[in-house]
């Protein structure tokens, strides 16, 4: 039941009337519900004033007196346990490392029990958290990430306090460390806050201010994953489970929610910043730290968010930014931008196809693309060769590489000395897709292909990349009858 309704509504009867019985004891039912057992027994007293012999008015008052001692004791009880894990956990001198972790993770558990979070609350418990998360110590960090996680659980206005005293520059920081399991930990934390929070958010408010500071608070959240992905001091994993979260939480769950202000928000707010992780080459000089799933982690955001949208408005200002991104760093750079703008391309293909498409038929896109498939650098070669793949799953477009590229994808498999673009060469020039008149190598090409794939697959000593393009060849071949 809607017990904060039920408050409300007994409230407004007893305005209109002060010795309105049942309104009374309905509210001081609801009351204890939503935990202020102070004020339900002072609704029951005021109940058996009115009535003193009413005897289901004096055993209701006898059982909330009780329930209010055991919660008394309760509380008396964990005092003094809060007090004594944040002293041995922030006290410098206590070397005792198994009576610190025993410490901990009493607090992470003491967090999850309601007596437990409220005597965290009241003992400057969330100031006491953040103490130590500014500890930079892994293991202190993550007591105090998994019992602020265990706080916000279904708490909304704890989750509040806590976003208002954690504050969004720190969360990002600690999200991008480069400890893997305390990023994860801080991923974990934002998630439990935005689901709290958008519970709270599906409820009906009856404080407009409550509502409008609610409204903003998911923002709030998504601020910090969001600020991080640029960031060149962010750690590689950090900027994947800013990703993650982001593709977690965004989007709609279902096409029957009606808003999708959060996509727009973050497409007008990040936008450019997500495309910054896409563009991504690895090896340059001021690249961000990546992994080998952070451009794909973004392709599948940049699809989502595009889903997301519900007209043709919305969907042609995606692919103006888009656009405009890619023009920023294909016109007016050198060799390095035009790099940066062939990787948005092949990101957003594997995305957002529709986006990637547009952007690909940008002037000077992919007669680039041809071009960079025939520089002697090979990390050049592996961005162009890759964006041709991605680039070739139009028929009109395969054609068109079909004419300018077949000679060229030749020679890099027969001169290349490295696996990762020989085995890109060979995919693109074997894939001949459903119709026989789009092959594009010689016969017999799709046999060299799965003699290949097959030794590069079994071979444990190459890289996850090129194994992985090795299990793409072999997906190919079943287009074709041999």
């Amino acid at each position: 039941e809607d017990y904060a309704k039920a408050e409300a509504d007994a409230s407004k009867a007893i305005e209109a009337d002060g010795r309105d019985m049942k309104a009374l004891f309905r509210r001081s039912q609801a009351l204890q519900k939503l935990g202020r057992l102070d004020q339900a027994v002072s609704d029951l007293q005021r109940c058996v004033s009115l009535e003193p012999k009413n005897k289901a008015f004096q055993e209701a008052l006898r059982a909330l007196g009780s329930s209010m001692h055991e919660k008394m004791k309760t509380m008396s009880c964990t005092d003094s346990k809060v007090e004594q894990m944040f002293q041995i956990l922030l006290d410098p001198g206590e070397k005792d490392v198994d009576k610190k972790q025993k410490a901990a993770q009493n607090l992470i558990v003491l967090a999850r029990e309601e007596a437990g979070a409220e005597k965290i609350f009241q003992s400057d418990g969330v100031r006491l958290l953040t103490q130590l998360l500014d500890t930079a110590k892994a293991d202190l960090m993550l007591a105090a990430l998994r019992t602020l996680v265990g706080l916000c659980s279904g708490n909304r206005s704890g989750t509040m306090a806590i976003l208002a005293e954690l504050g969004a520059p720190r969360l990002s920081a600690v999200l991008g460390v480069e400890h893997e399991q305390v990023s994860l930990a801080a991923c974990n934390l934002l998630h439990m806050m935005f689901e709290s929070l958008k519970e709270g958010l599906q409820k009906d408010f009856r404080g407009k201010e409550d509502a409008v500071v609610l409204g903003e608070a998911p923002n709030l959240l998504i601020r910090p994953p969001l600020e991080l992905l640029p960031l060149e001091g962010a750690s590689a994993h950090g900027r994947d489970n800013a990703l993650n979260l982001l593709i977690k939480v965004v989007p709609r769950k279902s096409p029957k929610e009606t808003n999708n202000s959060l996509s727009l928000w973050v497409i007008d707010q990040g936008l450019k910043k997500i495309l910054e992780v896409g563009s991504t080459v690895c090896g340059t000089p001021g690249s961000l730290p990546v992994t080998e799933n952070s451009r794909m982690s973004t392709s599948v955001l940049l699809s989502k968010l595009y889903d997301d949208l519900k007209c043709d408005a919305e969907r042609e200002n995606f692919h103006h930014l888009c656009e405009d991104y890619v023009r920023s760093w294909f016109e007016g750079h050198e060799l390095a931008g035009k790099l940066r703008a062939i990787q948005t391309v092949s990101c957003l293909l594997q995305g957002p196809s529709d986006a990637g498409n547009r952007v690909l038929e940008l002037e000077g896109i992919l007669d680039s693309v041809l071009s960079l498939c025939a520089s002697v650098c090979e990390a050049h070669q592996l961005v162009a060769v890759e964006a041709l793949i991605h680039a070739a799953d139009k028929a009109k477009r395969a054609s068109f590489i079909t004419a300018n590229g077949v000679s060229l994808l030749k020679e890099i498999y027969k001169h290349s000395e490295r696996d990762s673009i020989r085995i890109r060469a060979l995919v693109l020039g074997s894939a001949g897709g459903t119709d026989f008149s789009m092959k594009q190598f010689a016969e017999g090409s799709t046999m060299k292909l799965a003699k290949q794939c097959r030794k590069w697959l079994c071979n444990e000593t190459i890289d996850a990349g090129t194994r992985r393009w090795a299990v793409e060849g072999l997906a190919y071949l079943t287009f074709d009858a041999e």
